[in-house]
């Protein structure tokens, strides 16, 4: 199909529609036909991509789900270098995906592949302590998960992040 972004865009945002009201087999439908005629190029198509594996996701679809992730998170890389916000958040987004298919070697990696980043990204850390919870290495965990309560940019975030590890956190008591 030849690219057509006005049409991607209005596809796009119908699927958006139909998953936030819980329609998500529409949603992943009208996501596969918006990326059917996207451009790779424009701004907006790493978000379709990353919208699109969390619809798969909470459909239990997760292989593809994680490829749609790493679609979104190799866009944005390209679009707004390794050190971006929005690659930061992608990479996050993959990372937790690998965490809920109990991938936790692959979530490492995906948050670690920037270590100056990741060390300054509470979500990043947040997902690296969880994996390296996972994985069994206890004191890396609690320093992470120290790092990424650290690292939040409101107290709401650091309230949530610091629920979240919870156990971890509390093992270093």
């Amino acid at each position: 199909m030849a690219i057509d972004q006005k049409r991607a865009s209005d596809l796009a945002a119908t699927a958006f529609e139909h998953w936030q009201a819980g329609r998500l087999n529409e949603s992943a439908e009208s996501y596969a036909a918006a990326l059917a005629v996207a451009d790779p190029g424009h701004y907006r198509t790493p978000v379709y991509h990353g919208e699109f594996a969390s619809v798969l996701s909470a459909l239990e679809r997760n292989h593809e789900a994680i490829s749609e992730f790493r679609t979104a998170l190799t866009l944005e890389e390209l679009q707004s270098g390794s050190d971006s916000s929005a690659t930061r958040v992608a990479r996050y987004f993959l990372g937790e995906q690998y965490l809920k298919m109990d991938l936790a070697a692959e979530a490492l990696a995906t948050v670690s592949a920037n270590v100056v980043v990741a060390r300054e990204h509470a979500l990043l850390k947040l997902v690296e302590a969880l994996a390296r919870a996972r994985l069994g290495d206890s004191e890396a965990a609690r320093v992470a998960a120290r790092a990424a309560v650290a690292a939040a940019s409101s107290e709401e975030q650091r309230v949530k992040i610091a629920e979240r590890l919870r156990d971890i956190l509390a093992s270093a008591r």
